[in-house]
């Protein structure tokens, strides 16, 4: 039996990736179709190109398995710092897939290497979102409207697939909520090394909670942090951008032993307490 934890996180999105079951169907078959855009999308993707590659990366088809057969892929290109793609169900009208991107530099403070000169795709908005799903507010993360749609890898891959035919440094994206984070983690990291740390320690040290009940608490203000031994203070969760790297300038930054140094330091440096949300029983959580 799943854990309340693999639950949760089973609402949020699937974090399993599996690209073996690929299609070579007709794209967008059936009564999906394609809204007209002026300018290619990023300024360098035709719109068939764009559907190519939400086939190939798997999530047209994993939309029309679950149902979802009447949709349409949108654009507006129309500004060049907020390139934006959507699929829409055209049943209720609602956004199945919605993101913002633009191609860009990378501008970092506070860090020992110049990162400046870094190609980037930066992932401005992203939503995914099952409005035909049974909506349970007590199931829902901060900020969703809908439960998710148990696609994110299906779209990192299609992310993955416009940082590598653009050959890009990489991909970067400002989580907003720890949930969001959390789902990125695999296979991005926290540019600043300090940051990586605080978020593992919370992760490591919040593991007895559901990851719905963490990322609420944090959002409410019910959880503190103590760094170095200090006084403790309600957490924020402002921690900066998170890269995934695809240039080998960018892996040695995130291999590089400043780096892991100042990851595991600032990890093992920090202490959390966890509050309890009102409507919910007290839990029993070792505190450190």
């Amino acid at each position: 039996m799943a854990s309340a934890k693999q639950r949760d996180e089973q609402y949020l999105e699937e974090f399993s990736i599996d690209l073996t079951d690929l299609s070579d169907t007709e794209l967008l078959e059936g009564r999906s179709h394609i809204l007209p855009s002026e300018r290619p999308f990023l300024g360098l993707f035709s719109r068939d190109k764009v559907a190519e590659l939400l086939e190939k990366a798997g999530i047209t088809i994993a939309l029309r398995r679950k149902g979802f057969y009447n949709f349409t892929l949108g654009f507006d290109t129309s500004k060049p710092q907020d390139q934006r793609l959507w699929i829409e169900d055209n049943e209720t009208r609602e956004k199945l897939l919605f993101m913002r991107l633009h191609l860009g530099n990378f501008l970092a403070r506070d860090i020992e290497v110049d990162l400046s000169e870094l190609r980037l795709l930066f992932i401005d908005w992203l939503l995914l979102q099952n409005p035909r799903a049974e909506q349970k507010k007590d199931k829902l993360f901060p900020g969703q409207k809908y439960p998710g749609l148990g696609l994110f890898p299906e779209v990192k891959q299609f992310l993955y697939y416009i940082v590598r035919d653009i050959h890009l440094d990489g991909a970067a994206n400002l989580p907003e909520f720890f949930h969001d984070a959390v789902l990125f983690a695999d296979k991005f990291l926290f540019v600043h090394p300090e940051s990586q740390g605080i978020f593992e320690a919370l992760r490591t040290q919040g593991r007895f909670l559901p990851l719905r009940h963490l990322s609420n608490l944090i959002h409410k203000g019910l959880v503190q942090i103590s760094k170095g031994g200090g006084p403790f203070e309600v957490f924020e969760f402002r921690l900066g951008e998170m890269l995934v790297p695809h240039s080998q300038l960018l892996q040695d930054y995130f291999n590089s032993d400043h780096y892991k140094k100042q990851r595991k330091e600032s990890s093992q440096n920090v202490r959390f307490l966890f509050g309890t949300l009102p409507e919910d029983k007290p839990l029993s959580i070792p505190q450190h």
